[in-house]
């Protein structure tokens, strides 16, 4: 039985950590490194993130993608991703957030410390509100429920 011999592989030291990996690979999981640019990082400091998680069966996808690009155009403080779970790193990024519905729109941004989400296709005033919270121009209002309107309105006071 003739062996086969693997085809040998250049190898490169990793940009981050000095240790060796193949000179093919853009990441290396053992320190993080890796492939986007400084530059690019920079660019979108201070800028919310919008993440539309799509599925190319999806009827409603499109609509949420249109609705984050066309915010995009609009803002300069907003920057718009559609990641798509057909692919390795979308299911995986999906199955970390714990997403389980299509389309899901994620809004992070430096003023919030969490992700703010919406599942389905988010109106536009709603998804507005999450940009503003999440860049810290805004605050999470408590809406009043309708007991409390007309509690409100009646000359007993009942305190909560």
């Amino acid at each position: 039985m003739a062996h086969k011999r693997k085809k040998a592989t250049s190898l490169k030291p990793c940009p981050k950590c000095g240790k060796e990996i193949p000179a093919n690979w853009y990441f290396h999981r053992g320190c993080g490194w890796g492939t986007e640019k400084k530059e690019e990082k920079q660019q979108f400091v201070g800028k919310c993130k919008i993440e539309v998680f799509t599925s190319p069966t999806c009827p409603h996808c499109h609509g949420a993608v249109k609705l984050a690009k066309e915010i995009e155009k609009e803002r300069d403080d907003v920057r718009a991703v559609e990641t798509s779970t057909i692919t390795g790193y979308g299911r995986r990024r999906s199955k970390n957030l714990g997403i389980m519905a299509l389309p899901t729109t994620i809004v992070k941004g430096p003023g919030y410390q969490g992700n703010i989400g919406f599942k389905g296709l988010p109106s536009k005033k709603g998804l507005l509100k999450a940009i503003d919270i999440s860049l810290g121009k805004a605050e999470w209002g408590e809406s009043k429920g309708f007991l409390k309107r007309l509690l409100e309105k009646l000359p007993i006071k009942i305190k909560w």
